[in-house]
């Protein structure tokens, strides 16, 4: 049985972080959005509040489409069909919450101020981003991308645990 603890391994995310970098920033564009929209809502009132969540939204979605680039290609190099099938949901759940922002988007810019259903929409997106990044989260420390990492990490594991020639083992 496979020890799959080995592939939360720092190698594994290494080649990830320019693409991580592509994304954290329009998540937390998009968070913010909600937030500032929360404090218009339950109480502050002031238009400043409005208008940031609509600039951090308007910005988080621009960031959200560029980032799906360097995803999409990652996308096309995964030839395993379990992993294939992850990423699918994966791409699934931000697309859906991508094009929920986008819909809150244009729904608070044409009223010019933060509605219930902008916000409500803007919870629906935030959850869905969530459930995309627990996906991709799968993706990275569970399916480490790529088969070829798991077995050359398996084949490490087992060299190290076999015997020498002379029948006697290696001191751990």
């Amino acid at each position: 049985m496979a020890n799959y603890e080995i592939v939360s391994h720092v190698d594994c995310v290494r080649p990830l972080t320019r693409y991580i970098q592509c994304f954290a920033f329009p998540i937390g564009l998009l968070v913010f959005s909600l937030i500032c929209n929360l404090i218009y809502m339950l109480g502050s009132r002031q238009p400043v509040w409005g208008t940031l969540a609509l600039y951090t939204m308007g910005g988080g979605i621009i960031g959200a489409a560029l980032a799906t680039l360097p995803g999409f290609v990652d996308f096309l190099l995964i030839h395993d069909a379990e992993t294939k099938s992850l990423a699918w949901k994966h791409i699934f759940a931000n697309v859906t919450g991508l094009v929920v922002f986008v819909v809150a988007f244009s729904l608070q810019y044409q009223k010019g101020s933060p509605s219930p259903s902008a916000v409500l929409l803007s919870h629906f997106g935030v959850l869905s981003i969530a459930v995309g990044g627990w996906l991709g989260g799968g993706l990275v420390y569970v399916n480490c991308m790529a088969e070829e990492r798991v077995d050359k990490l398996e084949k490490q594991q087992a060299r190290t645990t076999e015997p020498h020639r002379s029948g006697v083992r290696r001191a751990s």
